[in-house]
């Protein structure tokens, strides 16, 4: 005959799934490269940069060598 099952003998077994660790891994490291991306992103995507000497010419300076 079964006997009853109370509830404390459940939460004192209570163990993290197998894979729920690996999860978490995975999720902090997309999350940190996908920060790393957009911080890459926003530096390809600037246009130019211009210095203005103090004349008031204007000279660009390239981030990218041009072929």
């Amino acid at each position: 005959m079964e006997q009853p099952v109370e509830q404390d003998d459940y939460e004192s077994h209570e163990v993290e799934p197998e894979g729920e660790v690996e999860q978490e891994k995975l999720r902090e490291a997309y999350i940190s490269e996908r920060t790393k991306l957009e911080i890459t992103e926003i530096e390809l995507n600037r246009a130019k940069i211009i210095l203005v000497d103090e004349k008031g010419n204007m000279k660009r300076i390239p981030l990218i060598p041009e072929h």
